[in-house]
């Protein structure tokens, strides 16, 4: 892992603020999410807060008429969308914004996707599906908080926070994989992404994070996080706050301010 050189400051601004570390006092904790959007960026987080910001830096903010906190939000194509609290989505496409109070049964929904034209969120209790990102479907339960999902062209996953993984090659039907378990760990996952041609899930165990990688999503390798620029580190005094893939490779950010990278 390197310290990035020259990275976009719009890159860093986002993934700080995503990460509740804003410069400005008043700022923090109020993003939760941040995503890529073509040549410019999406940010969300508390009392509906939904943002863009363009390749210049500049903010522009986005009004949802939402007041629960937004967890998650993703493009696809000329669609935003942004998922919260109770079940709030929140939709902009073609210059219109729709509200969808109370998807999903209300629960709170962590993150959003799209996989082959079908969106996807994950939620209290389980994983929901929509063709039209207004009507949802649920097609996947089980106990706890269902927090973050990544896809790839051919796999979606999803992660519980528990320690549990869920597989699936067409968004309906999901497979289920105990990483705890099968692994030997007590991990609390905290998110996964994918680029580049793998996932990459981030988890805490015992006070300390760890990334591991996979490009079928059922058998994964542990990513040491020992070498910093090339020379012995420890790196163990970061606290890692959340993952983007940059296009080129994975960016991480830290409490600190720092960003580290994947090469």
């Amino acid at each position: 892992m390197k310290i990035k050189k020259g990275i976009l400051l719009i890159l860093c601004t986002l993934l700080l603020m995503a990460a509740g570390c804003s410069r400005q006092e008043e700022k923090k904790n109020v993003f939760r999410d941040a995503a890529p959007a073509g040549m410019e960026f999406l940010a969300c987080g508390e009392s509906g807060t939904l943002t863009r910001i363009d390749m210049d830096g500049e903010v522009h903010t986005i009004e949802t008429g939402i007041r629960e906190d937004l967890n998650g939000v993703v493009k696809h194509d000329d669609t935003l969308l942004a998922v919260g609290e109770k079940g709030r989505v929140f939709i902009q496409e073609a210059g219109n914004s729709i509200e969808v109070p109370e998807a999903a049964d209300g629960n709170d929904l962590y993150d959003a996707e799209n996989f082959k034209g079908l969106w996807l969120a994950a939620a209290d209790g389980g994983i929901w599906a929509s063709k039209d990102a207004r009507e949802w479907e649920q097609v996947q339960s089980g106990e706890g908080r269902f927090l973050s999902i990544a896809c790839s062209d051919e796999l979606s996953v999803c992660a519980r926070e528990d320690g549990v993984l869920y597989l699936s090659e067409d968004g309906e039907t999901w497979e289920e994989i105990s990483f705890n378990e099968y692994y030997g760990t007590d991990m609390k996952m905290q998110q996964i992404i994918y680029g580049g041609g793998l996932f990459y899930l981030l988890g805490e165990e015992e006070n300390a994070q760890r990334i591991f990688t996979s490009s079928m999503g059922s058998v994964w390798s542990e990513r040491v996080l020992d070498m910093l620029e090339g020379e012995p580190a420890d790196l163990s005094d970061e606290t890692f706050v959340g993952m983007v893939w940059d296009g080129q490779e994975v960016i991480v950010g830290c409490e600190s301010g720092s960003l580290l990278t994947l090469p």
